[in-house]
């Protein structure tokens, strides 16, 4: 399952003769893509979730970051979560990558970042000052 998200392969890789080929010493190993997509991804998702859900709960507060490139195809934009544990230790995340920059052209920088943010997150109030001469807890 690491090598299909780290490598962004389709579930359909594990059908392909080259993979099956691969791992012809053990083929009782080998399931089909539903098996995949329908079962490992989902626990692995939920796993990763939690970790991260985890970590997050023990930062007192969170800060974010985000960027936005572009190839000669596609257009990118990313969120990162930054946050300082209880052993002092810095943890970041990313929030959010997405392809396709038009999709926020509705959302003002301000609304998208408090939408992530709000999410899931388990505070009951998130503060969002894009321009640090407005104070927005007035």
């Amino acid at each position: 399952m690491h090598f299909i998200a780290c490598t962004c392969q389709p579930f359909s890789v594990v059908e392909h003769p080259t993979f099956t080929s691969l791992l012809s010493s053990d083929p009782s190993g080998l399931k089909d893509r539903q098996h995949y997509s329908d079962r490992v991804m989902p626990r692995v998702y939920d796993g990763a979730k939690n970790a991260v859900k985890e970590k997050l709960s023990k930062c007192g507060t969170l800060s974010f970051t985000s960027d936005i490139w572009t190839n000669q195809s596609s257009g990118f934009i990313s969120l990162t979560a930054h946050g300082i544990n209880e052993y002092w230790q810095r943890e970041q995340f990313i929030a959010c990558i997405t392809t396709g920059v038009c999709a926020f052209v509705d959302s003002t920088p301000r609304l998208l970042v408090a939408r992530v943010a709000l999410l899931e997150s388990p505070r009951r109030r998130v503060v969002i000052n894009v321009n640090p001469q407005i104070d927005d807890r007035s």
